[in-house]
C-alpha cells in the first residue's frame, strides 16, 4: 500500500533510485501506465518517466 501511494506522489521526470523503483515505473510502463522519457544522457543509464492520468486512477483504485 505504501509502495502505492509513493507512486501517485512521483514527480514527472524523476530518475528512479533504486531497483524495485524500476521495476515499478517499468511495469506500469509495459501495462500503459508509465511513459519513458528520452534520455538526456545516455552513457548514465538515464530513465525518467512520466506516470499518465490513466496509470494515476489505476494507483489511486488500487491503494483503496
Amino acid at each position: 500500500m505504501l509502495a502505492l501511494r509513493r507512486l501517485l506522489e512521483w514527480p514527472d521526470g524523476m530518475p528512479p533510485t533504486n531497483d524495485a523503483q524500476v521495476g515499478a515505473l517499468v511495469s506500469l510502463e509495459t501495462a500503459g501506465f508509465a511513459q519513458r522519457l528520452p534520455e538526456r544522457d545516455s552513457r548514465i543509464g538515464d530513465l525518467r518517466f512520466v506516470i499518465t492520468e490513466a496509470g494515476r486512477q489505476a494507483l489511486e483504485q488500487a491503494s483503496r
